[in-house]
């Protein structure tokens, strides 16, 4: 991957920040209301797409208390950077603020995410997400999502795009890295993992959203096919492989498994993917159980908070807001056998 120039961190931010003497603007013009077009769901492309990087040309170095990250715990990308974040050893060096888990409204019929006495922003102090995008950003009329990576001494906002914010910290942030901490992104295995992210991503990790919001019988039943043929096919890689790449946990475990956790949970009721189970499967089962167990995916996951936020947010599916419970066959926390399987060597 080329690291981004400074010219390129520079075009890349939507508006730079202007003086306190323009008045900051309330209401928000997108939403993700606004991606439900003729039936079917378009998520909106990043709009802030630099990156962390030591190269001499970059904007946004890596340093110690300079960065905040702003989160949100049901957030699928949003919980691989705090994932991420833990098992480098970076929370020191990223602080993060989490919204709360349940959209309200942000202003002209919208909803979104928004802080709460249980969930305030402590940095900012500001009532949602998009309030905080347009301090950094006034002239913003994109959605405010999660994960947003904020640079504090610049006053930008760096990154809302997962992938690029996964390679920041991996590659761009390595001297800010725990003593032995292990290469998650190998520069050598780089291309394997991107194959298998683009792979993923339409089928499956933004494919549960495109079932769930559809309402074209076609659309739903050629997604539905597209994304159970992907988990059948990962399903027998994984009987070869303890983790997807072999013998060593990657960020590529990190996207997949993130997904995994909340299929059965969240996405098998609420978006009806439920031509299977992913305890059904019995490769995918033991992997996502063995992802869910390790110290750092457990401390930051919570999946009553994912439902809450699914069940609860997305009115035109749930309009009678009620949490569906979870199957019992589906409990993370069941053992799993990966280590027997797949000895260390």
């Amino acid at each position: 991957m080329v690291m981004a120039t400074k010219r390129d961190s520079e075009t890349a931010a939507v508006s730079p920040l202007q003086g306190a003497a323009k008045k900051e603007k309330m209401v928000a013009k997108r939403s993700w209301e606004d991606e439900l077009k003729d039936g079917n769901f378009e998520r909106s492309k990043s709009s802030f797409r630099s990156v962390i990087s030591d190269v001499a040309e970059v904007t946004y170095k890596p340093e110690t208390d300079r960065y905040h990250f702003y989160l949100a715990k049901a957030c699928p990308w949003a919980n691989r950077l705090e994932i991420l974040t833990r098992l480098l050893g970076m929370t020191e060096h990223f602080p993060m603020t989490f919204t709360d888990p349940v959209f309200a409204e942000i202003g002209d019929g919208r909803t979104g995410w928004v802080f709460t006495e249980e969930f305030p922003d402590t940095l900012n102090g500001k009532d949602n997400l998009y309030q905080v995008y347009l301090k950094y950003h006034p002239d913003y009329e994109g959605k405010a999502t999660t994960p947003m990576l904020l640079d504090k001494k610049t006053g930008t906002i760096v990154s809302n795009e997962s992938k690029d914010m996964l390679k920041s910290l991996c590659w761009g942030c390595k001297d800010l890295h725990a003593e032995g901490t292990p290469d998650y992104y190998p520069r050598d295995k780089e291309a394997a993992i991107d194959e298998w992210i683009d792979k993923m991503y339409d089928p499956l990790l933004n494919g549960v959203y495109k079932c769930g919001f559809t309402t074209e019988q076609e659309t739903y039943d050629k997604q539905i096919e597209s994304m159970f043929g992907l988990l059948d096919e990962i399903d027998e890689h994984l009987g070869k492989n303890k983790w997807m790449l072999g013998d060593e946990f990657s960020v590529l475990d990190l996207v997949i498994g993130v997904t995994l956790c909340r299929f059965d949970a969240v996405y098998y009721v609420h978006f009806m993917c439920c031509k299977k189970h992913i305890y059904d499967y019995e490769h995918l089962s033991n992997y996502a159980r063995a992802f869910y167990q390790l110290e750092h995916v457990k401390a930051a996951t919570d999946l009553e908070m994912c439902k809450k936020h699914y069940f609860k947010s997305h009115h035109v599916i749930a309009p009678m807001k009620l949490i569906a419970a979870s199957n019992v066959n589906a409990d993370l926390n069941l053992p799993h056998n990966r280590d027997e399987l797949f000895p260390s060597k």
